[in-house]
């Protein structure tokens, strides 16, 4: 599985501004039964179904796998490689620290507001809910454990910084509340003027 950087694709402004719109469309999606629901139940029921959760991460439960690899020497800051051209491989091992998560693994693609100038660099295991740091190493003084540990400090550190701006969500019980209120405001303008013509309606041609 490759590695790649984290917390980069996407903006969390953009990310609102979506999650703010598809609120939008569910409102205007609701039926005439369920719009004469109260508010409140309503719009809990909207936000718990758009609002996004960052994940979370128990390093407590993290684990290595290990094999034996052939690595690209042209990689290693150590070795002198005449020929570039082409790759040259050398025995070498593989150690990838699993690290269990909780959430939406799409979240691990959203730029926080705040962020620094280095991303954290890791693949995502989405079906196993796992975060993947793996390092290929041909030498015993390599720094396995130092390099693990930095990682995982800026991964908790970019998912607190999602957590704060997910805080920052509150508007969009404002935002659903309103589209609430247009919604039941055009549904009775609608009623009164399909009353207005004093014509009964077509009668359903299915009902028995």
């Amino acid at each position: 599985m490759e590695q790649r950087m984290l917390f980069r694709k996407y903006r969390i402004f953009d990310l609102q501004q979506s999650i703010e719109q598809q609120a939008k469309e569910a409102v205007r999606a609701l039926s005439e039964e369920k719009l004469a629901d109260e508010d409140q139940r309503l719009i809990a029921e909207i936000v718990d179904r758009f609002a996004p959760v960052a994940p979370s991460i128990d390093a407590s439960l993290a684990y290595q796998t290990d094999r034996q690899v052939q690595v690209d020497a042209r990689r290693l800051p150590n070795r002198m490689v005449l020929n570039r051209s082409r790759p040259v491989p050398v025995p070498g091992t593989e150690i990838t620290i699993h690290i269990p998560f909780k959430g939406d693994p799409g979240m691990f693609d959203i730029c926080p507001s705040c962020h620094t100038t280095s991303w954290p660099f890791a693949a995502i295991d989405a079906e196993n809910s796992e975060i993947l740091l793996i390092y290929q190493i041909t030498e015993g003084d390599f720094p396995v454990k130092a390099r693990y540990e930095e990682a995982l400090r800026d991964i908790v550190q970019y998912l607190n910084w999602l957590k704060a701006d997910i805080q920052r969500f509150e508007s969009l019980k404002q935002i659903v509340q309103s589209e609430l209120t247009r919604r039941r405001q055009a549904a009775s303008v609608h009623s009164k003027l399909v009353a207005s013509t004093g014509i009964p309606r077509r009668p359903d041609r299915h009902a028995s």
